[in-house]
Parts: structure tokens; C-alpha cells; sequence
């Protein structure tokens, strides 16, 4: 099978970008993320869903940024850390793979660079989800408004 590409997702209003109409039987998806920002400095949150909804337990996810500084466990979402509002992250790139089709485990791997700066940061983690991935959302930790970007979604 081929890759294939979703539409655009605008991060560029509303506090929560619902990702949706990923197909089932999708094994592997990418996640790409290009000058995304908000109005202010919440840390960013991807959380999976299924046909029954979110998921909000049972990840187990981890961000460090380039320094080894630790930037958050979470057991709720996937979690990057924030930045100053209006500030750029110029390329967002995570990896997910499906390791377990019977419990529908999900293993990830991402980084981020933001803009005009050398900063990194990077984050890895995994989640057993209750039913096939269809969805995810991505909002953040303050209620701040997306104001900048677009997502774009490989899977195969």
C-alpha cells in the first residue's frame, strides 16, 4: 500500500483542532504540523479518540527539549511544551505506529523545532486505545486560540 495524504487541518482559529476521518485499518500515520501557534503560552495536547470519543487515561508520554530539561510525563494526552504567544513552531513531525493490533497500542516519536530559535524538544510515548484510532484532537493546556499553521496527516 501507498501513502496517502489527508486534507489540511487550519490551526489558525478556535482552541481545539478536531483531526477526524482518519480510515480504519490505518497501521501507520504521521503527523505533520507546520507554523503552528496560539495567543499564548499553554503547553499543546494531542489526544486520541476512537468511535466512542476522547481518550483521556492510560498514555504513558514523555517530553524532554534539547537541554535533557524534563517538560512533562503525562498519563492524559501527548504533550509538547508551550511558547510565547504568537511565537512559531516551524515544524512539528510525530511518528505513529500501531504496535498491537489487538489492543489497538499505539507507540509515537516526535520532534519540534520553533522558530528563530535552536530550541528542540521531544517527546515519545505509548497508549492502548478501546476500539480502532479514528480521530484525535489537538488543543492545549490554557484554552488559548490557534492563530497560525496547518496539519497534514500521512498514513498507510
Amino acid at each position: 500500500n501507498g501513502i496517502t495524504r489527508s486534507a489540511d487541518f487550519s490551526t489558525s482559529t478556535g482552541t481545539t483542532v478536531a483531526v477526524t476521518g482518519i480510515p480504519l485499518g490505518v497501521e501507520s500515520i504521521d503527523i505533520l504540523m507546520e507554523g503552528c501557534s496560539t495567543n499564548g503560552a499553554g503547553e499543546w495536547l494531542i489526544q486520541f479518540g476512537t468511535a466512542s470519543g476522547l481518550e483521556t487515561s492510560g498514555y504513558i508520554s514523555r517530553s524532554v527539549d534539547d537541554n535533557g530539561s524534563d517538560d512533562g510525563r503525562t498519563t492524559h494526552c501527548i504533550v509538547t511544551y508551550g511558547v510565547a504567544a504568537g511565537d512559531l513552531r516551524s515544524g512539528i513531525a510525530v511518528a505513529m505506529r500501531l504496535k498491537d493490533i489487538t489492543n489497538n497500542t499505539w507507540i509515537w516519536l516526535g520532534s519540534h523545532a520553533d522558530n528563530g530559535s535552536p530550541a528542540m524538544n521531544f517527546i515519545a510515548g505509548s497508549k492502548s486505545l478501546g476500539g480502532a484510532l479514528t480521530r484525535f484532537d489537538l488543543t492545549n493546556t490554557a484554552g488559548d486560540t490557534w492563530d497560525a499553521g496547518d496539519i497534514v496527516l500521512l498514513y498507510k
